[in-house]
């Protein structure tokens, strides 16, 4: 095996062969929304040419079907890329979709700003099993700086009480 391929393999897939690569994708990014309620000076989002902001559900739903029948073949569905995924007012039902086809881990990233108790409930109760924070500073200056258009104790406040209803 080269150096690339062994380079390749243990970055993917540690524990699989090299030919498995060229297979169905392990870990699929789908993005269900692009907008964002965060204008973070590191981000594109100005330069992004969307018409649609939200995807339509046929074609989420042709989507799941899909990775459905690869379940087997899959590690993750990430349901986020540029965007804040919680604009995405489906995004537990789009979840729980993904769950009931057998995909087995699924995840999103997300600014806290929209997470309320409610919004916190859905996702728990949807099967999330990964949900990353996007806190790039526990000082507020520094993070509402970062994280332009959001609140610092807000984005804190949501975080803390998700871990707690998680918990």
């Amino acid at each position: 095996m080269s150096k690339q391929e062994e380079y390749l393999l243990k970055r993917i897939s540690p524990d699989s062969n090299f030919s498995d690569l060229f297979e169905y994708p392990k870990y699929i990014e789908l993005e269900t929304v692009n907008a964002c309620n965060a204008r973070c000076p590191m981000c594109t989002i100005d330069d992004w040419e969307r018409k649609s902001p939200t995807m339509k559900d046929e074609l989420f739903l042709k989507i799941a079907d899909d990775l459905g029948a690869n379940a087997p073949s899959l590690k993750r569905v990430s349901l986020y890329r540029d965007g804040e995924p919680l604009l995405d007012k489906k995004m537990a039902w789009r979840i729980s979709e993904l769950k009931n086809r057998n995909i087995p881990e699924t995840a999103i990233a997300t600014n806290a700003q929209l997470l309320t108790e409610e919004k916190a409930e859905e996702l728990l109760e949807s099967g999330l099993d990964l949900i990353i924070f996007s806190i790039d500073s526990l000082k507020k200056d520094i993070f509402e700086k970062i994280r332009a258009r959001l609140n610092f104790e807000t984005v804190i406040e949501n975080t803390k009480k998700f871990i707690k209803k998680r918990d």
